[in-house]
């Protein structure tokens, strides 16, 4: 069982906020490691800018999911410490005030993404398992847990902390993006698609959170039978395949 808080540098971390931080930590130095010479403060601008847009909007896309809860504690609405992080508002935040500082700062956008490639997937999994501990994006109620295959289905906690036979959404999750990192590592290593790996990871892991929220239980407003959030996995994939073909495009005209 994962603890709900870990212990660092004489500090108590929920595990969830831990373990996203670990991943963002470890991108970051990364992408300073592999930054060109005479780039690296450039570099830690983009970065700046990629994370404070990514928090923006991924907060104000988490109280835009949420409103119905919202509208009623106007308070919490930028109470970040109790949680609440939407991923489409945070690659979207981050996408695009990295770009604009990268175009301020003279640095190469389109490289610095076929760099991180893996992002996504690792954040991902960060973002899997910490739900896994805190009870979000928890799964269906099922009856009996022999009627699935091992794994699919655990005796898991709610948001409120109620366990129950329900689908392993968060497991599910966690397991598919380690299977994307490694494949996004994979091409990261061999320099395949070097111009549009980041986009091509992004589109298979838009289909993957499409796919797991046929098997959510947590509430999400329901439009036209798919969820909210469902709505928002098949546009950020959609966005993905659009800049996959601006990219092919304009390979094509060099």
């Amino acid at each position: 069982m994962i603890p709900r808080e870990v212990t660092f540098l004489f500090f108590r971390w929920q595990t969830y906020s831990a373990a996203i931080l670990l991943a963002l930590l470890l991108i970051s130095i990364w992408l300073m490691w592999r930054a060109p010479v005479g780039q690296r403060r450039k570099t830690v601008d983009v970065l700046l800018a990629g994370l404070f847009g990514g928090v923006l909007l991924a907060r104000l896309g988490h109280v835009w999911l949420w409103w119905a809860y919202f509208k009623d504690h106007i308070a919490e609405i930028t109470q970040l410490s109790a949680g609440g992080l939407d991923w489409h508002g945070a690659l979207f935040g981050a996408l695009l005030a990295s770009a604009a500082m990268a175009l301020w700062r003279k640095v190469d956008h389109g490289a610095l993404l076929s760099r991180i490639s893996f992002a996504v997937p690792l954040v991902g999994m960060a973002t899997w398992v910490g739900c896994a501990v805190v009870g979000c994006a928890y799964g269906t109620e099922v009856a009996h847990l022999y009627d699935y295959p091992a794994g699919m289905a655990w005796i898991g906690p709610d948001i409120y902390g109620l366990e129950a036979a329900r689908f392993n959404v968060q497991g599910m999750g966690a397991v598919a993006a380690l299977v994307l990192l490694a494949f996004a590592l994979l091409m990261q290593w061999r320099g395949w698609l070097a111009r549009s790996r980041f986009w091509l990871i992004l589109l298979v892991w838009s289909l993957v959170m499409f796919g797991l929220g046929f098997l959510r239980g947590d509430y999400a407003a329901m439009i036209y039978s798919l969820r909210q959030d469902q709505w928002l996995d098949m546009a950020t994939g959609l966005f993905a395949f659009l800049m996959i073909w601006v990219v092919l495009l304009r390979r094509n005209r060099v």
